[in-house]
């Protein structure tokens, strides 16, 4: 499983509304928008919060 953000000006994610920012969840196949805020410490506390909450309510989670 893959979970990735990404600003590659991929022709699979040409669709996608903030093109070429995107992100990849669960499979390379699977994209979904994603669009970077203008202060990238928020960027990267959104993207910390996310990575969290997917530990969090893995049913392999040991916290």
């Amino acid at each position: 499983m893959e979970h990735r953000w990404d600003n590659a000006a991929h022709r699979s994610a040409a669709n996608v509304d903030t093109y070429p920012h995107h992100f990849h969840e669960g499979y390379q196949s699977n994209i979904r928008p994603f669009e970077p805020k203008s202060i990238w410490e928020d960027t990267l506390r959104e993207i910390l919060n996310y990575i969290r909450d997917k530990i969090k309510h893995s049913p392999s989670s040991l916290l």
